[in-house]
């Protein structure tokens, strides 16, 4: 009886006893069945036999990938290694790794250290290769820049993020004034070893000296490494003293009996306002001399010297020594300095307070030589003439420019630079018509007013024209709204860029980095860039010049 058989299935799906015709067709199912499944374990063992010589040799092809690839890793790494041996900065003369060295270890990236921080140029440079160590101690022009920078208590970026719970706990609205020696660790900061080093590694070259005791009055760590520098004064090129009373006079005392036959570059700068008191005004004529006297190639000197305010204390400089001057004073003092100095200036800056009143001169003060003149409150101009200016940086205020210009019939301003200035359109394109032969200008703006949109927009409307500035070959543009309800309108800015590249010749563009421009405008951008301008946002930390600014090189 087949298996499939209705009786066979109908016992299947019940509880009946099977009938004895039944039982035979029973067991021969059984019967079937058990030489079928004895034929499946036969295959199921054969196939695991099978599976387990697979696995043991999968896990040998595994093995042997393993191996290869270390191989190959090893490899291309010895190729890599023996590579670089070809590697074209090998073979770059120690002259041209020093060049690049010096480019890593200006002024502003350096500074003497050996403390908590030393990852900076040029102690860095020490640290990458022996070739590079011994290009680096090579090169004395590496070391010729001493920066001895002590931070407010309030500010410890020089020093290493660390658990130190006298930093992390200090409250800036409650930190002292006038930090000791010791909350600073100045001797960890700036070891007297460091410094005798780096002097020793810069040779016989002109050194640039930065002396800066922030806040800190009583150091005597900071005295004995000021006498360290003071023993080397034959070799300052350039100083710049940023003091506590006490360590500035006592390089102006020694000012008669040191040697200066290098120094070309000075710079004297309070920090604060409580550091403006140096002691007897009356003496710092004579300190002054001095230092002439001791320095007889000094021709650039900052004085940012409050210490003259409400006295009529004079300040003679030798005649026509110096030709860069930068002041930061009362506008009588200045204006008893400048007609000895008026035939040898080129470059000028003046730093005076709106509110001066200013002083009684007999005539107008003609500079012949000056190419570079910096104002803050232009007012200030009405004592000067200027016929051979190139270049002409104005902050705060402009008013008083164009009959300044007019007086001093400048035909070759070719750099115009305006900073912090409120909008006024119709003072600005009417200053920018008279200035025909300018190819840079920088414009920083800032609004105060609702009507800055308008004021802005007309500006812009007229700046369009190649009429206005027609050797316009690069443009700084900044508007910075001082009101949050101030609606931003960036397409005029693109239009007049547009405009002016495209029918102007304009080349170079730098526009305040705005992260809600709108698509179309930045497209519009990128169509200039392919034309070949050089369209990009000014940094996020930019800060545009101003006469505060230091010497040009």
């Amino acid at each position: 009886m087949p298996a499939s058989s209705p009786e066979l299935q109908a016992l299947l799906e019940s509880n009946e006893a099977p009938l004895d015709s039944q039982i035979p067709a029973v067991h021969n199912v059984i019967s079937t069945s058990r030489a079928r499944l004895a034929t499946l374990q036969a295959e199921r063992n054969r196939l695991q036999e099978a599976d387990d010589v697979l696995r043991e040799q999968f896990e040998s092809l595994k093995a042997q990938m393993s191996a290869i690839q270390w191989n190959i890793e090893d490899t291309e790494e010895e190729i890599d290694d023996y590579r670089a041996i070809l590697s074209p900065i090998r073979r770059i003369p120690p002259e041209i790794v020093c060049e690049i060295f010096q480019w890593a270890s200006l002024e502003g990236y350096t500074r003497t250290v050996k403390g908590r921080k030393a990852a900076v140029a040029p102690w860095h440079l020490t640290h990458i290769c022996r070739a590079w160590r011994r290009a680096a101690r090579a090169d004395p022009r590496l070391w010729s820049c001493v920066r001895i920078q002590v931070p407010d208590a309030r500010n410890f970026e020089y020093l290493d993020d660390s658990d130190d719970s006298s930093t992390d706990s200090t409250d800036p609205d409650e930190s002292d004034t006038n930090p000791t020696e010791l909350d600073l660790d100045i001797p960890r900061m700036y070891s007297t070893q460091a410094l005798k080093s780096q002097l020793r590694l810069s040779s016989r070259v002109d050194l640039h000296v930065l002396f800066d005791t922030g806040r800190v009055k009583q150091s005597p760590h900071l005295d004995g490494l000021l006498n360290i520098l003071l023993r080397h004064s034959e070799r300052w090129s350039h100083l710049t003293l940023t003091w506590s009373r006490s360590r500035t006079l006592q390089i102006m005392a020694n000012t008669s009996v040191l040697r200066l036959p290098h120094l070309r570059c000075v710079r004297l700068l309070p920090k604060s306002p409580d550091q403006y008191d140096l002691g007897d005004p009356e003496s710092w004529p004579s300190k002054l001399g001095d230092l002439f006297s001791a320095a007889p190639v000094l021709h650039k000197l900052e004085i940012s010297a409050h210490i003259f305010k409400n006295r009529r204390t004079p300040l003679l400089l030798p005649a026509h020594q110096l030709t860069h001057l930068r002041l930061r004073m009362p506008s009588r003092v200045i204006l008893r300095i400048l007609p000895l100095q008026a035939n040898s200036l080129v470059d000028v800056a003046f730093d005076v307070e709106a509110k001066d009143a200013g002083g009684d001169v007999e005539s107008v003060i003609e500079l012949p030589r000056v190419r570079r003149l910096c104002m803050t409150n232009d007012w200030f101009s009405r004592y000067l003439v200027a016929p051979n200016l190139e270049t002409l940086h104005l902050a705060e205020t402009m008013d008083n420019a164009i009959k300044f210009l007019d007086r001093s019939r400048c035909h070759n301003i070719q750099r115009l630079e305006l900073h912090h200035l409120p909008p006024n359109p119709n003072l600005l394109i009417a200053l920018l018509r008279r200035l025909n032969t300018i190819t840079h200008l920088t414009i920083n703006t800032f609004a105060w007013s609702q009507n800055f949109d308008a004021e802005s927009v007309a500006f812009l409307r007229a700046m369009s024209s190649p009429e206005i500035c027609p050797k316009l070959t690069s443009l700084e543009f900044r508007m910075f709204y001082m009101l949050s309800f101030v609606r931003v309108r960036h397409e005029p800015v693109c239009d007049m860029v547009e405009s002016r590249c495209n029918d102007a010749g304009l080349k170079v563009v730098r526009i305040l980095p705005e992260y809600n421009w709108p698509r179309q405008l930045l497209d519009r951008f990128d169509v200039m860039r392919r034309a070949g301008v050089d369209v990009n946002e000014l940094s996020e930390d930019y800060t545009l010049c101003n006469v505060r600014n230091g010497f040009e090189n």
